[in-house]
């Protein structure tokens, strides 16, 4: 998921801990500037991925493959990251709460937002990240300097395109690397798109329209 922070894109994951922001907060953008975001962001990522794939000779469509069984193991994969988004929103640890802090000023700009844009939002950002880092620049990185190299590589970019503080891209490698664990195992890009995508929806009702604090 996106918005525009002082000029920067927000990505995806950064709805990932609780955010301490009041009720009262006033977004200052519309849900559809929210969505035109989300939409010019997150979607020029795929463009920007079916373009690497076209250049490097990837395939983006090998291995993915939709089925019962794949969207089961989709939501068996988001349940943890949905446990640790619960246990999150009630600890004090130090790093948690400098996240909280950044999110603050990210939440506010969800508020206008309808469960479907949230919805929608939420597969963009799954579609578009993952066709980038794990269908396109995780498998190009592997011919180079293997599976796990391009795996732990491919994980710090995307902590680095999260950047909202050091912890914060600390907890968004975190995550690139259980999509990309996910990708490894599954062989299925539509797996680690549909974790992505199911976790950021939860999250973002969770915490935008149940004003979770």
């Amino acid at each position: 998921t996106t918005s525009t922070l002082d000029g920067r894109m927000v990505p995806a994951a950064v709805v990932s801990i609780e955010s301490n922001s009041t009720v009262d907060d006033e977004p200052s953008l519309s849900r559809v500037q929210v969505l035109a975001g989300a939409g010019l962001f997150e979607g020029g990522m795929h463009v920007v991925a079916i373009g690497v794939a076209w250049v490097a000779g990837v395939n983006l469509m090998e291995g993915v493959a939709f089925s019962v069984s794949a969207a089961a193991w989709a939501c068996a994969f988001t349940v943890p990251l949905l446990i640790g988004l619960y246990g999150a929103s009630r600890v004090t640890w130090p790093m948690v709460e400098r996240i909280r802090r950044d999110l603050d000023l990210v939440m506010p700009f969800f508020r206008n937002c309808t469960v479907f844009d949230l919805l929608l939002i939420s597969l963009i950002a799954g579609v578009g990240e993952e066709a980038l880092f794990r269908g396109v620049l995780q498998p190009l990185a592997a011919g180079w300097v293997g599976a796990i190299p391009a795996l732990l590589a491919v994980s710090v970019l995307f902590g680095v395109a999260h950047y909202l503080s050091h912890s914060y891209a600390i907890y968004a490698t975190g995550m690139g690397l259980y999509l990309g664990a996910i990708q490894l195992w599954t062989g299925n890009l539509f797996v680690a798109a549909a974790v992505h995508a199911l976790y950021d929806f939860v999250a973002l009702v969770y915490l935008v329209r149940l004003n979770v604090r």
